[in-house]
């Protein structure tokens, strides 16, 4: 076999098995520990693709632009949190801190679709 085939096959083998050791454990091998982020890193990264489909696929319906507008323009998210009473404006920002994390992930993923919800 090629040294390449020899590493896959050998990585393989070490992800098959069940692992139950913790992360920190000194008794753990390298590999078998960099095989554990490589997966963590795999499936974060899957999350995140499919997290990116379904937004983009929500604002594409008519349905979905109506209720991102609706969030968008409850939060005071283009508005001043700014009240004399401090309970009151904390919970203005906090709702605004959301609105801001969501508006985020449109302008990452679906920018050209935040322009049609500012007109719902």
């Amino acid at each position: 076999k090629s040294r390449r085939n020899v590493k896959e096959v050998r990585m393989s083998e070490i992800s098959n098995k069940t692992i139950k050791q913790d992360l920190r454990d000194p008794f753990e091998s390298q590999a078998i520990r960099q095989v554990r982020l490589e997966e963590k890193a795999s499936e974060a990264s899957r999350k995140e693709y499919d997290f990116k489909e379904a937004l983009i696929e929500v604002l594409s319906t008519r349905a979905g632009k109506i209720v991102f507008a609706r969030l968008f323009d409850n939060s005071g998210l283009f508005a001043s949190a700014f009240d004399t009473n401090a309970l009151a404006m904390a919970r203005k920002e906090g709702k605004k801190e959301f609105a801001q994390e969501v508006f985020n992930y449109v302008m990452k993923y679906a920018p050209g679709l935040f322009h049609e919800l500012r007109n719902e």
